[in-house]
């Protein structure tokens, strides 16, 4: 985790007025964007890709290249395309598959994909002729975890029939669409702050006491923006609770994580059990003041 603790400046007292009027009609009042969550929630559900918040040791966790921050699809382009992608990988599991569609265009009598690591071969998909789509599952076991990743070379050769023209972007473009990794083994749960955030974060709750102080809504806000910057192209969705809320509500799953941000003269992060012993632990934030926002820049950072 980058530690990076900023002094915090004095804004003008207007200015924090209407920050802390803005946090608290965001954080407490039920709109449309706390509705557009549980929609998408609702349709994760419907996405194979998506349904890996509940899994056993035994089972596969697939985590879809959109959900991973890698986009949509992948597309290699010309009769030698290249591209490369760096795999998040959740502590207590490792890839062991690479699953999409090949999408190829016509005018192609033969072609292959080949994936490699580090120069290493790991598998190779045969494109086929006049087919438009072509499966694959290319196995990732025994490809070494890195930093919590994995990079991937992707190439494809493609070789035109007789009198096919691939002089276009569009008639040389083969595409990896809605890739997905299948990871084996059960995300654990962090034992130390550090390793708090996961490589890979779907939902980020931050709880606050139901009558949040103008530190407390600031720190909540600077918190959920920090989370969402440091996973960048990865979808994060984030959640604002009460804390007399949290009593009865949903534990977490591998992919979420709960920040509680509590009252308290000393300053200080710490775990809190979940619970629920499958589910992660919540991270508590405490502290006043200017020693509360330290606090914050700690956790985004």
């Amino acid at each position: 985790m980058r530690v990076s603790v900023r002094p915090r400046r004095g804004p003008a007292a207007a200015l924090a007025v209407t920050v802390v009027a803005l946090a608290t009609t965001i954080l407490f009042t039920p709109t449309s964007a706390a509705q557009d969550t549980t929609a998408q929630d609702t349709a994760a559900q419907d996405t194979p890709a998506q349904d890996s918040t509940t899994q056993d040791s035994t089972a596969n966790v697939p985590l879809s290249f959109a959900e991973m921050g890698l986009g949509g699809s992948v597309a290699l382009t010309g009769q030698r395309g290249r591209a490369s992608v760096t795999l998040p990988v959740p502590d207590g599991t490792s890839p062991v598959a690479l699953r999409s569609t090949l999408e190829v265009p016509a005018g192609i009598e033969r072609g292959w994909l080949d994936v490699t690591h580090d120069d290493r071969f790991v598998g190779r998909v045969d494109l086929g002729g006049g087919v438009p789509t072509v499966p694959v599952v290319v196995p990732l076991t025994g490809v070494p975890v890195i930093g919590r990743s994995v990079s991937l070379d992707l190439s494809t050769t493609i070789v035109p029939t007789m009198g096919s023209c691939l002089n276009s972007r569009d008639s040389s473009t083969v595409r990896l669409q809605d890739p997905v990794v299948d990871y084996a083994g059960a995300p654990t749960s962090p034992t130390t702050v550090a390793d708090f955030l996961p490589p890979v974060l779907r939902t980020v709750t931050l709880v606050l006491p139901d009558e949040p102080t103008a530190d407390q809504a600031t720190a909540a806000l600077t918190l959920a923006a920090a989370v969402v910057d440091r996973y960048g192209s990865q979808p994060v969705r984030t959640a604002v609770r009460r804390t007399s809320d949290r009593i009865g509500a949903p534990a977490d799953g591998p992919f979420d994580r709960t920040v509680v941000v509590a009252p308290g003269a000393d300053a200080e992060i710490s775990l809190e059990a979940s619970s629920d012993p499958a589910a992660p632990p919540a991270l508590i934030v405490s502290g006043d003041g200017p020693a509360l926002l330290d606090q914050v820049a700690l956790v985004g950072g």
